[in-house]
């Protein structure tokens, strides 16, 4: 027998909305109809029409997260972060990660994943597609980059300032030959980078194209890196190395400690986003900011959009602090 919603109204004595609005979790039924509802459909054993349901109100209940790579701990803690806030909310969550994908193929699979909103680090992402699918009414918080548009929100780490605190502190404890490992070429690497030769010119310390290495953002890449450039002759030996994430410095000090070379009493090394940086040996100094906090207000702005996909997005940013260990030496 196909037990409809109205046979489960009628055996509870209550109006089909009541039953709607019981199985819908919403507080405007009395504790007594409630419990007719349900005790109407435990003897019906009447089952929701889930699908009937999305079509009509057009919601699935998830938010996508969208990757370009989950090694390493910024992704994981991200994705960890990001689910609790999600469950919080009431929403399940989606997530998706695919390096190659070119912006037509992520836009496509954005729209085909059954999702409500969408959190996106993905730098292929084009414009145009992006209008395809707030078009689609999909609204979209990026944590990769600056776009503010109705439906489309932003949720960015302050770059710029974090890698200022990163030189000037270098600066401030007596370096002078400061080398730079540099994440991928997207936002955060390109801002990073940026940024540091910035703070460079700003305390007057000379930027040496030898020693601006292409780390990737991987420990693995870093390692590789730091060991052939401690190899050369032809440069002068760095007395810090500034990474732009922790992966990188951790793959550093692992390189200097292989080569027998001393942190901090030789080399000082410093990195960036504070995650897994108290367990490094040294302690890793780095310039941290809230994990929490990036993921929470990604949820919070998607959820905003989701119930009012019309709206003006909003750029957040969020501050950076300085987290000093015993990685980094005074040089006085």
């Amino acid at each position: 027998m196909d037990v409809k919603i109205k046979d489960v109204a009628q055996l509870a004595g209550v109006s089909i909305s009541t039953v709607s609005n019981t199985l819908s979790g919403r507080k405007n039924v009395s504790r007594e109809k409630q419990a007719a509802v349900m005790e109407a459909v435990r003897k019906l054993g009447y089952v929701p029409n889930i699908n009937a349901q999305l079509l009509k109100s057009r919601r699935t209940g998830n938010i996508g997260l969208f990757l370009p790579f989950i090694d390493g701990l910024f992704y994981t803690t991200l994705m960890q972060e990001v689910y609790h806030a999600c469950t919080e909310k009431g929403y399940g969550m989606f997530t998706h990660v695919a390096r190659d994908f070119d912006s037509q193929k992520t836009a496509a699979t954005i729209l085909s994943c059954n999702i409500d909103a969408a959190i996106v680090l993905n730098d292929h992402l084009l414009d145009s597609e992006i209008e395809t699918l707030t078009a689609r009414g999909i609204p979209l918080v990026f944590k990769d980059r600056r776009i503010v548009q109705k439906g489309v929100s932003s949720i960015v780490i302050d770059n710029q300032g974090g890698t200022m605190l990163q030189v000037n502190y270098l600066a401030h404890t007596g370096h002078k030959k400061i080398a730079y490992l540099c994440g991928v070429p997207n936002h955060d690497g390109n801002e990073r980078k940026e940024a540091f030769k910035k703070a460079m010119k700003n305390v007057r310390l000379p930027v040496t194209d030898e020693l601006i290495m292409e780390g990737q953002f991987s420990r693995r890449v870093a390692y590789n890196c730091v060991h052939a450039i401690m190899h050369r002759s032809d440069i002068p030996r760095p007395d810090a190395i500034l990474c732009a994430n922790d992966e990188m410095a951790f793959g550093c000090i692992d390189a200097l400690k292989d080569m027998h070379i001393s942190v901090p009493k030789d080399i000082s090394v410093m990195g960036f986003d504070d995650l897994g940086a108290e367990a490094c040996l040294p302690a890793l100094s780095t310039v941290g900011y809230s994990m929490r906090d990036f993921a929470y207000q990604a949820v919070e702005e998607a959820v905003r959009l989701i119930h009012d996909p019309m709206s003006d997005g909003v750029l957040k940013m969020l501050e950076t602090q300085m987290k000093i260990r015993s990685s980094v030496a005074l040089r006085f």
